[in-house]
């Protein structure tokens, strides 16, 4: 898939394989500018390949990825951030609201799962209101409720709320 737009925003829906064999569908994001390729979420851990297969299918690579934003500590929303980062070998800056830190952090236990497995460096702490340069331009919207810790993000020039759970 040809981009022709410098910045834009698009669903990345991923069929995320499950330990047991069962597959789950997620609904990720893409955000593009003319220096940034960001994905919202990563899915369940163990998903690298099937990131990796969505984002080719939507016209991009893995080596493009810049930056990450998590919208809660669900793992399934934090799972694959990890091997995200390896990936990368550590060149992905990796966005969360600052209530959600400890939890990537690895300082305080999951709220639904226990200890999160490995601890992940936040790299920028995320508030409401804050605008990001993302996709032509994105706003975090703080919306506790589903986790203490979770945003969604709007995007103003195409109307579109990223709602993470907020809304299940």
């Amino acid at each position: 898939m040809e981009h022709s737009k410098e910045s834009g925003i698009l669903p990345l829906p991923l069929n995320l394989k499950l330990q047991n064999g069962n597959q789950m569908a997620v609904h990720a994001a893409l955000l593009w500018g003319t220096d940034h390729l960001v994905l919202v979420d990563t899915g369940v851990p163990g998903q690298l390949d099937v990131i990796r297969e969505g984002l080719e299918q939507a016209g991009f690579s893995l080596d493009q990825l810049t930056h990450v934003i998590i919208t809660h500590q669900d793992r399934d929303h934090i799972g694959s951030l990890p091997e995200l980062i390896r990936a990368k070998e550590g060149k992905l800056d990796v966005l969360a609201h600052e209530e959600g830190i400890p939890y990537l952090a690895g300082e305080i236990p999951l709220i639904k799962g226990g200890a999160y497995a490995e601890s992940v460096k936040v790299n920028t702490a995320l508030h409401d209101g804050d605008d990001l340069p993302f996709g032509g331009g994105l706003r975090a919207v703080y919306t506790p409720g589903h986790t203490p810790d979770h945003i969604s993000l709007y995007h103003p020039s195409s109307k579109t709320l990223i709602s993470g759970d907020a809304v299940v």
